[in-house]
């Protein structure tokens, strides 16, 4: 069953990608993250009023750490991916820039959680900055998707990884499906107001059903019920098993890509299989101090 559920929740995930595109056709990047979160947040608020314990778990003295998380883990990323999807009309490719996430997991581990690499790590994360580089040339000169966006793609999975980290350290007293349900309730209060007064909904457009259906299964399931499955396959398998999905989310936003006649290069192929080379090579260190030191407690990677 968990099988079955973490294959499910990484095809939820990769088909986010493509699922943005469409929504993109109708609705501004400021539109599509409100309509993300709150789709998302409503799911989530049915799930958590089934849980037994739902008082509210922050203090006076969060609402600043709690902004830095909505804001960065949610409100920045969740608007960047639709613009830039948007923008170049390249899901497929996005999706791969997720398979950074992990690399970059480990580079602000290292100012935030004073944790130094070994010579292993820190060897993986050099090869894993080449095939960086590898995937940016394929988006520079195969695709023309300028320096800027490049840059501003990369802010992404670092947001995820310093959020994901700053929550770790700053947060690890709230349970997991508190924290995202607030945080996605939080959001939408920023989010639906802002959409609403910046961007102009293209009810004119040919796909604009297609983009209606893409943006309620975006909010619907593939924010509230995939982000229910990854709480439930955290809590049953633990963190590290659930988080393995990241390998397989860009390998299904690069599938939907050519589905949808987006140029797949063995160029990008190269680049993400040694990205996920690398990435092995540090985790494959991590599992054997793990099973010398029964006693460490197991972290998210």
């Amino acid at each position: 069953m968990h099988h079955l559920l973490f294959l499910l929740l990484s095809f939820v995930w990769g088909s986010n990608f493509i699922l943005m595109k469409k929504a993109s056709l109708a609705f501004g990047p400021l539109t599509v993250s409100a309509g993300r979160v709150t789709g998302g947040a409503i799911m989530l608020a049915m799930v958590w009023q089934l849980q037994k314990d739902k008082h509210w778990p922050f203090k006076k003295s969060d609402w600043l750490a709690l902004s830095f998380v909505v804001f960065f883990g949610f409100i920045w990323p969740y608007t960047t991916q639709p613009y830039l999807i948007g923008k170049f009309g390249e899901s497929g490719f996005f999706a791969l820039v997720i398979s950074l996430v992990p690399l970059m997991t480990i580079i602000v581990s290292v100012p935030m959680l004073r944790v130094l690499p070994t010579v292993r790590q820190t060897i993986g994360v050099m090869g894993g900055l080449g095939f960086i580089a590898l995937l940016f040339y394929d988006g520079l000169f195969e695709r023309s998707i300028t320096p800027g966006g490049l840059a501003l793609a990369v802010t992404v999975p670092l947001c995820y990884a310093t959020v994901n980290t700053f929550v770790k350290r700053r947060f690890a007293h709230v349970a997991p499906m508190s924290m995202a349900c607030i945080c996605l309730f939080l959001s939408a209060i920023v989010m639906v107001p802002a959409g609403v007064s910046n961007e102009t909904i293209q009810t004119d457009h040919e796909n604009f059903p297609l983009a209606v259906g893409a943006m309620i299964v975006f909010g619907l399931i593939g924010t509230g019920v995939s982000t229910f499955m990854f709480y439930r396959l955290l809590m049953d398998r633990g963190p590290l098993w659930a988080s393995m999905t990241a390998y397989l989310v860009p390998v299904v936003g690069l599938a939907w890509g050519w589905v949808d006649h987006e140029i797949v290069t063995l160029t990008q192929v190269i680049a993400f299989a040694g990205i996920l080379t690398m990435v092995a090579l540090v985790q494959f260190e991590r599992r054997m101090e793990r099973a010398v030191d029964v006693d460490e407690p197991l972290l998210e990677s």
